[in-house]
């Protein structure tokens, strides 16, 4: 072989030696790569367990010690726990709405009445109670003398007086027309209206839960508000009274005197109530002349 062909031949091989690649060396995992997560995990599942241990004592200690308290402490030492947020505080109960000041609910036990005894205390002047008292006085002499005390009942109250009358003598069931039985004693409470011009008066009809759905009454609010109506009308048809004086207003069964439980308290919730009373004034302003 010649020079140059020597000189070519080397170069040739200098060449191909550059792109040779040397055998790869493959590395194998060891346990020490593959086995420290589970470590790792256990340390932090024995944390948490440790946490609610202690969490389950501080309770059970704190839960312990308030009933030993409750135990060692009379009832009226009791503190008072405040309501926690967003929680609503516990909400009146009927008889506390709708009870007069001073006046307690009547018993479930007890027989029904047609109106609940008036309170005690009274805010008026002595003069104007027994103003009121006086006006009952001659309402009970009328009921009395004309034997209507199983169906009229008179109270006198600080805030005037109430004639509640049960439907016995003043509507037949489920109707608003007036019934002719009812008629002189409401001659007689419009005399009496008419004596005192100062005094106003609410009329307020009252039924029992029982549904009604006919076409002249959809529900028991239409019924009692029409019975209302028809007693301020009796009562404007006897004397002429200023129409301004006399308000009405249905109930339906929301303001029960009894729980509607029985016939006899269904009887007694079911009525119509005159109320006599004094416009509120209010003060005139300093200045006024």
């Amino acid at each position: 072989m010649n020079a140059p062909a020597r000189l070519a031949h080397s170069r040739q091989r200098s060449v191909s030696s550059l792109y040779v690649t040397p055998p790869r060396r493959w590395r194998t995992p060891t346990d020490d790569d593959v086995g420290w997560w589970p470590i790792t995990f256990s340390d932090l599942v024995l944390l948490l367990l440790c946490f609610f241990v202690l969490w389950h004592v501080a309770e059970t200690k704190r839960q312990t010690t308030t009933a030993a308290q409750a135990q060692s402490s009379p009832p009226s030492q009791l503190p008072e726990q405040a309501p926690l947020a967003g929680q609503q505080e516990p909400l009146p109960s009927p008889e506390a709405i709708t009870s007069e000041p001073g006046e307690q609910p009547p018993s479930p036990l007890e027989p029904p009445a047609l109106f609940p005894p008036p309170p005690q205390t009274s805010i008026h002047s002595p003069a104007e109670q027994t103003a009121w008292q006086e006006l009952q006085a001659q309402l009970d002499h009328y009921v009395q003398e004309h034997g209507l005390a199983d169906a009229v009942g008179i109270v006198s109250t600080e805030r005037g007086l109430i004639i509640s009358l049960s439907d016995t003598i003043t509507f037949p069931s489920g109707q608003a027309t007036l019934s002719p039985a009812v008629t002189p004693l409401l001659r007689r409470v419009a005399s009496l209206a008419s004596e005192r011009p100062e005094l106003d008066i609410e009329i307020a009809g009252h039924t029992d839960d029982r549904p009604i759905a006919t076409a002249e009454f959809p529900s028991n609010w239409e019924l009692s508000a029409a019975r209302a109506s028809r007693v301020a009308r009796a009562l404007l048809d006897q004397e002429r009274l200023d129409p301004s004086r006399i308000s009405t207003r249905g109930y339906a069964y929301y303001r029960p005197l009894y729980a509607n439980d029985t016939d006899e308290h269904r009887a007694a919730n079911r009525r119509v109530e005159i109320r006599f009373f004094r416009r509120f004034q209010a003060p005139a302003a300093h200045g006024d002349e």
